[in-house]
């Protein structure tokens, strides 16, 4: 009966972590009017969420070259839960 129990709660914990906002990682930006767009790394920073660019593309998709590159995009930006 521990053992059922046990696992029982832990398929819970996994479950609930699995259903979290995803909002961590690396992200796409959509094209600007050219076609050109980004690659943007979404990171903890300081307790709130912050974005950097890391990588532009023109709209073939070769790299191309930035002033904007690892600068930050998305600041101070705050999870308060349920995708807001």
């Amino acid at each position: 009966m521990k053992l059922l129990a046990l696992t029982a709660g832990a398929f819970a914990v996994l479950a609930s972590s699995t259903l979290a906002d995803p909002i961590h990682g690396m992200w796409q930006t959509i094209g600007d009017d050219n076609g050109n767009y980004g690659h943007i790394e979404v990171k903890d920073c300081d307790g709130t969420i912050c974005g950097f660019l890391r990588k532009s593309f023109d709209a073939d998709g070769k790299v191309v070259k930035s002033e904007h590159t690892n600068k930050a995009i998305v600041w101070d930006m705050v999870n308060k839960g349920k995708g807001k």
